[in-house]
């Protein structure tokens, strides 16, 4: 029977694999962090946009309409930034 180098064993790749990632966690969790943040300001930026354009349409409050233009642009230059 001809075994090829995918059926051998993979321990030594799984110690490597977990030594490289137990010396990186911190990095590895800054960059999940920065991943959950801009997927969350890429679904928050239309939703703030449409809060926005409710309130303009509804004659809100201009404290509310300012708030909420102040949040969008607030999220559109974090996201430009995290990217």
């Amino acid at each position: 029977m001809i075994r090829s180098s995918v059926f051998r064993s993979s321990q030594p790749a799984n110690s490597w694999v977990t030594r490289y990632f137990l010396r990186q966690w911190q990095l590895m969790s800054l960059l999940a962090l920065f991943l959950l943040l801009t997927v969350g300001l890429q679904l928050g930026a239309p939703l703030l946009l449409r809060a926005f354009l409710d309130a303009v349409t509804a004659q809100a409050a201009l404290g509310t309409i300012f708030r909420v233009a102040s949040l969008y642009i607030v999220a559109a230059f974090a996201l430009r930034g995290a990217q």
